[in-house]
């Protein structure tokens, strides 16, 4: 789940991964589905959501902040009314290209799924003495790159504002991978790939890169070594901020 969109307003929006099929742990076999109905995907996510906001509606606290979004927007901020206005209205919903390369889709859901709101190669400009941070992004309906100027304080709000309350999890995980089922079916997984491949070759597979060495592969450049006299750098100490406000050293010679 994440909160923002490309200007850092607050978006709340799912983003899902799933399987064009399945394994059948009674026959072991595969079973592809290779069409996907994204209208009945969309009615389906919208029905269930809203149901279970209605049964919850007791219990649920809802922040004075989302309350001024429904106030502004739908003028009351009872959750029953909300919920029977936007059971009304078109949700989005977007079905992507389907990934056959899974090395490809597994670099880019691990690093979408945890990436930060804004990359600092987006933060254009700052200065302290006209006080401006300028920053772009790219509009989803343009298609072009746009450039904001905030205030350094209202730039700092569009990013803590996304920042998630403390155990929230923003990251859910269902089928093989739920926590129910997880160990029976890796295991079941696991014995299909030793009949397919072997033990030898699951256990004894090709070496793991160090850090270092991704590095050097993906950009080509040395990340440990020195761009202007070409000397191998070493760790020799590491200062940090402690929770006192003190510096604090550590050396490693």
């Amino acid at each position: 789940m994440h909160t923002f969109g490309s200007d850092l307003k607050f978006n709340c929006h799912i983003h899902a991964l799933y399987t064009m099929g399945g394994l059948d742990t009674r026959t072991g076999n595969w079973c592809n589905r290779e069409y996907l109905c994204a209208q009945a995907i969309k009615s389906r996510f919208k029905t269930i959501l809203l149901a279970c906001l209605r049964q919850a509606r007791h219990e649920l606290i809802v922040p004075d902040e989302i309350k001024k979004i429904w106030l502004a927007k739908f003028g009351t901020v009872n959750l029953f009314v909300v919920q029977n206005k936007l059971y009304r209205m078109n949700w989005y919903n977007w079905v992507g290209e389907k990934l056959d390369n899974a090395k490809f889709t597994t670099k880019y859901i691990g690093r979408y799924a945890k990436r930060p709101c804004i990359s600092e190669s987006k933060i254009k400009y700052y200065s302290k003495s006209e006080h401006i941070v300028i920053f772009e992004y790219k509009d989803k309906i343009s298609k072009q790159w746009v450039e904001m100027q905030v205030d350094p304080i209202s730039f700092i709000g569009l990013l803590v504002r996304h920042i998630p309350e403390k155990h929230f999890h923003m990251i859910r995980y269902y089928g093989a991978y739920g926590t129910a089922c997880r160990a029976k079916i890796l295991k079941f997984i696991a014995r299909k790939l030793i009949s397919l491949y072997g033990f030898a070759n699951l256990l004894f597979g090709p070496p793991r890169k160090t850090w270092r060495e991704r590095r050097l592969e993906t950009t080509g450049i040395d990340p440990l070594k020195c761009q202007k006299c070409d000397i191998a750098m070493s760790l020799t100490e590491i200062t940090y901020r402690t929770r006192d406000g003190t510096m604090k050293t550590i050396s490693f010679f």
